[in-house]
């Protein structure tokens, strides 16, 4: 058994290895530069970018450059000399140049543009979403893996105190002060906390994996968290965590582009309505040469200039125009209840929220207090235990009570930091 019991001290000794140190701000970076859901961000931000044009919108004249090259033979009844053939050998080169330019589409021109510039808008702050949504993310996941972290170490210690009453009671028993059913109650608790430290090791080694898929880098690395679990005391006041929300909530700037960019598709069914100009200008070119039998070829050369005006009006397309103008209308009525529904929707968040942050601050109070006792206890059954005045069970019971305070402490000491992550969510600060 004293084999086994030290196979199991170096399996526990050998997974306790130092690993490269992670700092929170070491997988921010990590993450800005390397997290999928950012890097497309980004890109839809380029695409946006690179569509906000007065040329995509239509506004901006179409210039073609082309040129046509042709060759022609024909063999037919001479019209000069009776019974005889001609052949005749043409050929021909026309360059030509045109434009074509909307002038007037009823602001329809201009109000896709003003759509364009919404949709970059979108994507700036579609990008600004997604890091400050990635950001709540790696926080979550960063700490999760700092409490599985600091959750290990407390059964480390938990696993030492149960070695060191194991290794009391075998040096008892050898002297005749503890029986062998005392001794294998101490193994028996060596051996359990030896588990539970195990599984721990699991659950750090799974939030380290969802840590690395965040920050978009090899799933097997292995980390030591460098940061702590504390609290900061902070305090919010709810009128300024509304207004910071109003100013800076993502969920909120999206939906108003949203509704900015329905009361352009408004004005676009009502451009349906107006004329329309365009021009359209051009110039065409031709150079040919004819060859009759045997002659010397004949070449002539023309050109030609133009410019068109084109007034259209569509007085009656199936009444599309006038469905089209009436769903637009349904769609910005609805744009703007979906915008009182959201408001509605953050501020109820940012309320329960705060309370949930303030409630778990006065938790961690509790648990605070709790786990001073419990090792204030633990110190004074130690002393006990060794002078035998109280039996292993009552000991057991007391390790037990130390350990489930200390996690208790570090699961309160999380709680905040989630509930202070996620105020800074909802209030557009996170990212910062």
């Amino acid at each position: 058994m004293k084999i086994k019991i030290f196979t199991l001290l170096l399996i526990v000794t050998f997974s306790l290895k130092a690993q490269d140190p992670l700092s929170l701000s070491g997988a921010v970076k990590q993450t800005l530069e390397n997290n999928y859901g950012i890097l497309l961000a980004k890109n839809n931000l380029a695409v946006a970018e690179n569509n906000n044009t007065w040329g995509a919108a239509g506004g901006l004249p179409v210039i073609n450059l082309g040129i046509n090259q042709a060759n022609r033979f024909d063999n037919r009844a001479s019209s000069i000399v009776p019974d005889t053939r001609d052949d005749i050998l043409s050929n021909s080169i026309v360059p030509n140049a045109s434009v074509r330019w909307t002038i007037f589409s009823g602001m329809a021109i201009k109000t896709t543009k003003s759509n364009f510039d919404k949709y970059n808008q979108l994507a700036k702050i579609g990008l600004k979403a997604t890091v400050e949504q990635t950001m709540y993310q790696l926080i979550s996941g960063y700490y999760t893996a700092l409490l599985q972290q600091e959750r290990l170490q407390v059964f480390v210690s938990i696993m030492t105190l149960s070695r060191d009453r194991y290794s009391y009671q075998q040096q008892a028993k050898e002297l005749g002060g503890a029986s062998t059913f005392e001794l294998l109650q101490a193994q028996n608790a060596f051996l359990t906390d030896s588990s539970n430290y195990m599984l721990q090791k699991v659950s750090f080694e799974n939030a380290i994996r969802k840590l690395n898929q965040l920050m978009a880098t090899d799933v097997s690395k292995t980390w030591s968290l460098s940061e702590n679990l504390v609290v900061e005391a902070v305090t919010y006041n709810t009128d300024s965590l509304l207004s910071a929300v109003e100013e800076n909530n993502s969920s909120l700037k999206l939906n108003e582009i949203n509704h900015l960019i329905d009361q352009n598709n408004l004005a676009l069914a009502k451009s349906a309505y107006h004329p329309s100009l365009s021009l359209s200008a051009g110039t065409d070119g031709n150079q040919s040469w004819v060859k009759y039998n045997a002659m010397d070829a004949v070449d002539s050369w023309s050109y030609d200039l133009y410019a068109n005006f084109t007034l259209s009006y569509a007085l009656f397309n199936g009444g599309n125009r006038k469905r089209k103008l009436a769903n637009a209308k349904i769609n910005l009525q609805s744009a703007e209840l979906e915008q009182a529904e959201l408001k509605a929707s953050v501020k109820s968040q940012v309320f329960s929220a705060h309370e949930m942050y303030k409630t778990r601050r006065q938790m961690y109070t509790v648990a605070e207090e709790n786990t001073r006792a419990a090792a204030l206890n633990m110190q004074i059954a130690e002393e006990k235990f060794k002078t035998g005045a109280i039996n292993s069970f009552n000991y057991r019971d007391i390790q037990m009570i130390f350990a489930q305070a200390s996690l208790g402490k570090l699961q309160a000491a999380y709680n905040i930091v989630d509930a202070n992550a996620l105020l800074l969510l909802l209030t557009g600060e996170i990212a910062e």
